[in-house]
């Protein structure tokens, strides 16, 4: 294998409109879907819940986040959204699973799917070709 073979690919996008990745790029071992990561960092005397994933499907580090946001605020790079600020990292942590737990993603077709129910078959050939797509083939065969 070389390092091309762990580069993220996009597969579509979120329904907050930034690029959703198949790949390994957040854990470095497992191939998963993911499209902005959020990390809580301070935000002045606040707390901010902000993504941390690039345009490419690249993690940004929490020097190059907060670089950011010293310059822009809290404002998404790729969307333009103003992410909310918190008086607390708990309030700033809660809004950030909320976020991602309604969070939907929507393939090049247009359709959306549940976050919890991708699968070679609602993703297509691009899903089939990632290491997931063979394990779940492996465990629920080929259609």
């Amino acid at each position: 294998m070389t390092k091309d073979d762990f580069r993220p690919s996009r597969i579509g996008h979120s329904s907050a409109g930034r690029p959703v990745y198949q790949g390994t790029e957040y854990y470095g071992l497992l191939d998963e879907q993911y499209s902005e990561r959020t990390t809580t960092v301070p935000y002045g005397d606040k707390w901010v819940a902000f993504p941390s994933v690039d345009r490419q499907g690249n993690m940004l580090s929490e020097d190059q986040m907060m670089e950011y946001l010293t310059k822009n605020g809290p404002v998404d790079p790729i969307t333009g959204e103003v992410f909310p600020t918190f008086g607390s990292i708990d309030a700033a942590d809660a809004s950030a699973r909320n976020r991602s737990h309604n969070m939907q993603i929507y393939p090049d077709a247009q359709q959306s799917i549940p976050r919890n129910s991708l699968t070679p078959e609602t993703l297509g050939q691009s899903m089939q070709d990632t290491t997931l797509g063979r394990l779940m083939q492996q465990l629920f065969g080929e259609k």
